[in-house]
């Protein structure tokens, strides 16, 4: 783990934007205190589960245990379920069936504010799976998704459905409900 000065710095030594990590998640680099816990918790989850995990899984559990948990700061000073719930009442936040593989959670355009949405919704199912399922079926789905197939929707949403006994399109559509959001 290797906390920076500066962005600026950061990104001269690992000549990317953004925190940053080698494909087996052995490297994070962060240039903000607010940032430390969420990253270290990205290294942590990758020593347990054994892999590395990219987009709505990976993301959620770092910003809900990380952040949410860890330091009681929420994401980017909101409650992550705030920020789903404003998302979903103002109909920007897609279904998580549709962000289930990285490649579309990180698709472009990324944006601060899509980013943003789609890292406090992550955090905000990830804790609605760990209350209502507990952790241990959200570690199995973890170990389950591959290198090989977190980057297929369709497979990500059978190893969900296989773990949780329940669809992802009818887990999100419980959590929304539970957040109690009401479209714009």
């Amino acid at each position: 783990f290797l906390h920076y000065a500066s962005r600026d710095i950061g990104f001269a030594y690992q000549a990317h934007h953004g925190n940053n990590f080698d494909e087996f998640r052995h490297l994070v680099f962060s240039a903000e205190d607010a940032d430390d816990a969420h990253e270290l918790t990205h290294l942590l989850a990758n020593e347990q589960i054994g892999r590395h995990h990219q987009g709505l899984f990976d993301e959620g559990v770092a910003t809900h245990l990380g952040q949410e948990v860890a330091q009681h700061t929420g994401w980017q000073g909101r409650s992550c379920d705030s920020w789903a719930r404003s998302g979903i009442e103002h109909g920007d936040l897609p279904p998580l069936s549709s962000i289930a593989a990285s490649s579309a959670f990180y698709a472009p355009p990324w944006t601060p504010k899509g980013g943003v949405l789609l890292y406090a919704a992550g955090c905000s199912f990830v804790a609605f799976l760990i209350e209502r399922y507990g952790a241990a079926h959200l570690r199995e789905l973890l170990h389950d998704l591959t290198c090989e197939n977190q980057d297929d929707g369709g497979a990500v949403a059978a190893r969900f459905e296989a773990v949780f006994g329940t669809s992802l399109e009818s887990a999100d559509k419980t959590w929304r409900a539970k957040l109690g959001a009401r479209k714009v």
